[in-house]
């Protein structure tokens, strides 16, 4: 991965005055689909055939609120490698490298999912969901700032 300043040379990202209305509906975005996902793990027994849901539904809190905190803090990230970029921007963040790894392993196997039809098991997606719990309640203190 990339550090995020090389998105930024690259004009991947860029330097914009902050918007935090949009910040902020994208954290509350978040927050619903947290709440969703919670929803449908209580009441929904997690298979391998909707793996992939419960995978893509916590990449999408994540993100959101990655991408929350990037606006926030005046920064836009567009084109191709602006999920990368909204990732590698939680180093400069104060996250660990191995969550930002985890992070981005997960954005790739998202895309796998959304665009080349790969299917992941249970096992993953407890994971995925694991890591989700552990990485909401930072990002969302960072998002809501």
């Amino acid at each position: 991965m990339r550090s995020f300043h090389k998105y930024e040379k690259t004009g991947i990202v860029t330097k914009r005055t902050p918007q935090t209305a949009r910040a902020r509906s994208l954290a509350d975005e978040a927050c619903q689909r947290k709440r969703f996902l919670e929803d449908i793990e209580k009441n929904i027994p997690l298979t391998d055939s909707n793996a992939n849901y419960f995978i893509e539904n916590a990449y999408d809190v994540l993100i959101e609120l990655s991408r929350a905190k990037l606006i926030i803090d005046g920064y836009y990230a567009s084109e191709k490698g602006a999920h990368e970029a909204e990732i590698a921007y939680l180093i400069i963040l104060g996250f660990s490298e191995k969550d930002v790894r985890i992070f981005d392993k997960l954005r790739e196997r998202r895309n796998g999912i959304k665009y080349y039809g790969e299917e992941c098991d249970t096992d993953y997606a407890r994971h995925v969901v694991a890591f989700c719990k552990q990485m909401y309640p930072k990002l969302r203190k960072l998002a809501q700032r």
